[in-house]
This record gives structure tokens, sequence and C-alpha cells, in this order.
């Protein structure tokens, strides 16, 4: 097996159990411009063979316009000061993150930034 047949298995196993409109959800955010990851339990699902339970997605770019882009008719929740959006599709949830540096000012507090 070669390195791109690792990472298409990997994709399959990703997507297998999520609902069509989440897949086309994710279809849509890689399609609307800049880069996009997976990240978070998603991915350690995947490679444990485990369904997920929501994905968690990282761009580059900025996560409420590229969500807003990709996802015109979905009601959003963002959060304008973390950069964050989120949409549920048929019950399934996706969170869509900008890419960040934080500091902590002590143990347990909201990030800086």
């Amino acid at each position: 097996m070669n390195v791109n047949d690792s990472a298409e298995s990997l994709r399959n196993r990703l997507f297998a159990g999520l609902p069509t409109a989440a897949v086309e959800a994710v279809e849509r955010l890689l399609t609307a411009g800049g880069a996009v990851y997976i990240a978070g339990g998603a991915v350690r699902d995947a490679v444990m063979r485990r369904a997920s339970v929501d994905l968690d997605i990282v761009t580059e770019g900025d996560a409420i316009d590229l969500a807003a882009s990709a996802w015109p008719d979905a009601p959003l929740t963002t959060h304008e000061r973390f950069r964050t959006a989120s949409a549920e599709f048929s019950g399934f949830r996706i969170d869509v993150a900008t890419a960040r540096s934080e500091t902590y000012a002590h143990s347990g507090a909201l990030p800086d930034v």
C-alpha cells in the first residue's frame, strides 16, 4: 500500500458514518477556497475505525467567512472573538476554526488569541 492509498482509506473511514448532508457540507468547505484540515477526534476515530460524533476543521483563512461562503443557507453559530463557526447537517455538527496561536493567563482561562 502506498501513501496515497493510505490517505484515501483514511478519508473513506472518516466519511463512512456521516450523514450525506454532512459529507456534502465538508466537500463545499474543501472547494470554497483556502487550506482546510480535518483535526481533532474525528482523525483519531478514523484511525481507530470508530464513528465520529462531530468534525473539527481548521482553516488558514477566516473560518467565519469560509463557513458563510460554503454554507450560505445553514444557520451558523459564530464566535467573533475566536473566529470560529459551526453548523449542523442532519444532526451532525461541524466546527470550523481559524488557525491561530493562543496564550492563557492561567489554567482554565479562556485563551488570548
